[in-house]
């Protein structure tokens, strides 16, 4: 999701409350993940490809609802759109 911290009181405590004070900050959030984890690698797919390997578990192969979204998930903008607070 994109948020742009100066838009409001509610968009700034976000970017205080998960450190971000610069553009652009990339952070892998949610999934069950207890914290915000900081993105510091080569901004190349490679190295986001090896940093979803390390810090994403693979679903397992047990699943019998492979290919659904979990009930919780909410929709990603199409490409070039923006998901707002």
């Amino acid at each position: 999701m994109e948020v742009e911290c100066s838009a409001s009181s509610i968009t700034q405590q976000f970017c205080t409350k998960h450190k971000v004070d610069g553009f652009p900050t990339l952070k892998l959030m949610g999934g069950g993940l207890p914290n915000a984890i900081l993105f510091e690698r080569d901004r190349s797919v490679q190295g986001m490809v090896e940093f979803l390997n390390e810090h994403v578990p693979e679903e397992d192969s047990e699943d019998d609802g492979a290919g659904e979204a979990p009930a919780d998930a909410t929709e990603v903008p199409a490409a070039g759109g923006k998901a707002e607070l």
